[in-house]
């Protein structure tokens, strides 16, 4: 059965990557640990107004 992978911003550094899902793991930039469970860690996305809108990345696995 294939991984699937899930896509993240870094809770530290911001940096956007793609993890194992439901699998901790380590930031591919400064080494914090990422735990993709749904719904656990949320992604921000600017929106065309320049605010933030948070989003869950759950909603955007593969």
């Amino acid at each position: 059965m294939p991984q699937s992978f899930t896509a993240v911003t870094c809770p530290e550094c911001r940096t956007g990557q793609e993890i194992p899902s439901a699998t901790p793991t380590r930031c591919i930039c400064c080494g914090a640990e990422i735990d993709a469970m749904p719904g656990k860690y949320m992604r921000v996305i600017p929106n065309h107004a320049g605010q933030h809108v948070e989003d869950e990345v759950s909603r955007h696995s593969r």
